[in-house]
């Protein structure tokens, strides 16, 4: 049975988060500029 190393499972789960900040950032974004849009 291989052994993973912790420190490239760590990377993964860092990227797997940095990729859910961005999501979300970017749904953030969206739901703004449609409020700003019915504001206008």
């Amino acid at each position: 049975m291989p052994t993973v190393p912790k420190q490239s499972r760590r990377i993964e789960i860092c990227g797997g988060i940095a990729a859910g900040k961005t999501s979300l950032a970017r749904l953030l974004e969206a739901s703004i500029a449609d409020t700003d849009a019915i504001y206008e």
